[in-house]
């Protein structure tokens, strides 16, 4: 039989001891991992689309989610997809949402939730291509009845529901769906389409002025204003309290205007 002498016998349970220690302590470490990482856990982030063909608006959607950012501590970022694009990606997940679109989205994107606080107004407006043309048209109905009866075309924007179904009441055959706001001011400059329904009028409106005025192309007037909301993909919807509570606050203070004022007159 094999004696261990009493100094063995001690030592090897001194290592025992120091052994099992080390071993609870790298358990411990490794069991607080967790807790650390949620407490030192980097906030929520977005990632919202906006068309890149709305312009200006991009410029408020980018000043107006900043602040959004800094009163929610939610970090935002607006990212830019072509106009129909940008909902079928939010839609999809790939993106966490889309920044500024119409009411009822849900219908055609129901993976898209909205959030019941508008960001913004925005018009929907006339533009022909030569004066005098659509002055007795007052409403889509008008609209509708006076470019069938003069079989003239109108344009509008790939993407954009809204203006879709405010010209519902066309045949296909008279109105064309468009890439952008440029090709659309093209075409009537080129006398290739006969009016275009455009939206946003901010948007609109500041690239006519800028290459479009002295072309013959004329602004008819607003035939809609309606406002725009945020959305946001289904699995961020915790998130949606917090945006409606940071965008009433500024509705209520005036910093949403602000921004567009400010923007209107550069």
């Amino acid at each position: 039989m094999v004696k261990f002498n009493k100094s063995a016998e001690f030592s090897f349970s001194c290592s025992s001891r120091i052994l099992l220690g080390t071993v609870l302590a790298i358990l411990v470490v490794f069991a607080s991992i967790p807790f650390i990482s949620n407490v030192y856990a980097a906030k929520p982030s977005l990632v919202l689309t906006i068309p890149k063909s709305d312009g200006i608006l991009i410029h408020f959607a980018q000043q107006a989610f900043k602040e959004v950012s800094q009163r929610s501590g939610i970090d935002i970022s607006i990212t830019e997809l072509p106009k129909k694009r940008a909902l079928v990606e939010a839609n999809m997940g790939n993106y966490d949402g889309t920044a500024m679109r119409v009411i009822n989205l849900e219908k055609d994107y129901p993976n898209l939730v909205r959030v019941k606080s508008s960001v913004f107004s925005v018009q929907h407006v006339l533009f022909s291509s030569q004066e005098g043309t659509f002055e007795a048209v007052h409403s889509f109905h008008d609209l509708a009845e006076y470019v069938v009866k003069n079989n003239f075309k109108v344009g509008y924007l790939n993407g954009s529901k809204k203006a879709k179904d405010e010209l519902s009441q066309l045949p296909l055959d008279n109105k064309i769906a468009l890439g952008g706001p440029i090709q659309a001011f093209d075409l009537l400059k080129a006398k290739r389409i006969n009016a275009y329904l455009a939206g946003p009028g901010m948007t609109n409106r500041d690239i006519f002025n800028k290459h479009y005025k002295g072309t013959g192309i004329q602004e008819v007037g607003v035939f809609a204003k309606f406002p725009l909301y945020p959305y946001l993909h289904k699995k961020h919807k915790e998130l949606i309290p917090l945006l409606e509570q940071t965008l009433k606050a500024m509705i209520k203070d005036g910093s949403l205007n602000r921004i567009r004022d400010k923007l209107e007159k550069q």
